[in-house]
């Protein structure tokens, strides 16, 4: 068996936490009072080791979804009929079952011009931008009544069960004549009950990923666009604002190695057909891997019986005015 290799980027890192290391027993041996600086050094360091195992943590998730993404007995998810979003609690919000997706969204969209230097390149018409739609679906009662609505309308959950309101919420943009999803608001049933005190874990919906509510939205704009055909069509998943803890761990690992400082667009590709002890190849699985490419490998890889099969090529990762951004590239395979 051939010994493991240390890449120059993993060397990069672990000098660096051993100089974090070193600074701090020097402080300790001189007695000079440099307690607090000491702490924080050491708490400098942690950090970094925390970050380390956070990437190391998604390349090997990266890993498997690639594989998983490939394996044609991949388990396909149940829920394909949008009568499943009732079931389980959730409802279109502020807008009546039935009707056209909204052309004006709920919370903070994408803004114009983010959109327009991102389609300029990919060499997509911003007239295809004008055809966008909005879905935002809320796994909520409180204050605008959705689920109490929601049972009014179409009788009991045919569960049988009223959820709780968690307050989740996945609210996204979809372009299906470009093959685009922008994701832009979303939180899970999951994420919201492990902040919200009074909630637990019974209060979650089986409809709570974010892969198979985006799926069921997915459809719903092809429908609404009268062109079928559209549902395979799909190329990119845009990740817009990347707020997710462990994605933004992910990724301050990533521009602290040589030459990957955060960049505005087009920012740094990085390839998956690149090998994964490589620097580029195991960022490349690293952002497969967070929270926020599962759910894109989820969604390619639990339903290709109608979006056919298709895998994660690479990654653009960007730096926008105030957030950064992830766009995973989209292929067919055999």
């Amino acid at each position: 068996m051939a010994s493991k290799r240390s890449s120059p980027w993993r060397i990069v890192l672990c000098l660096l936490i051993f100089i974090c290391g070193s600074r701090c027993n020097i402080g300790l041996q001189a007695g000079d009072g440099t307690f607090f600086q000491n702490t924080v050094v050491d708490l400098e360091s942690s950090a970094l080791e925390k970050r380390i195992t956070a990437f190391d943590t998604a390349v090997t998730k990266g890993i498997s979804y690639i594989k998983l993404m490939e394996c044609p007995n991949t388990p396909q998810s149940v829920f394909t009929d949008q009568a499943a979003l009732f079931d389980n609690g959730w409802c279109d919000h502020l807008a009546p079952h039935n009707t056209p997706p909204r052309t004006q969204p709920n919370g903070n969209p994408p803004s114009f011009g983010t959109v327009n230097a991102v389609y300029k390149g990919l060499s997509l018409s911003m007239d295809l931008w004008e055809k966008r739609s909005y879905y935002s679906w809320w796994h909520e009662k409180g204050d605008y009544g959705a689920i109490q609505e929601t049972t009014s309308a179409y009788g009991p959950f045919r569960s049988g069960t009223e959820f709780r309101s968690t307050g989740g919420r996945y609210e996204n943009v979809f372009i299906p004549e470009a093959g685009m999803i922008i994701c832009y608001n979303d939180f899970s049933p999951s994420y919201m009950v492990a902040q919200t005190p009074g909630l637990v874990l019974a209060d979650v919906p089986p409809l709570n990923r974010h892969s198979d509510v985006l799926w069921l939205q997915w459809k719903n704009s092809v429908e609404w666009s009268g062109q079928n055909e559209l549902v395979s069509n799909m190329k990119w998943i845009w990740q817009y604002q990347v707020v997710d803890k462990t994605s933004k761990e992910v990724i301050d690992t990533v521009i602290s190695m040589p030459n990957e400082a955060l960049q505005g667009w087009p920012g740094r590709t990085y390839e998956m057909s690149e090998p994964f002890d490589s620097q580029e190849g195991s960022i490349a699985r690293a952002l497969l891997g967070t929270p926020n490419g599962v759910g894109v490998a989820h969604f390619l890889c639990q339903h290709w019986a109608e979006l056919g099969k298709k895998v994660v090529s690479k990654v653009q990762l960007w730096e926008g005015r105030r957030d950064r951004h992830l766009l995973f590239y989209i292929i067919e395979t055999n």
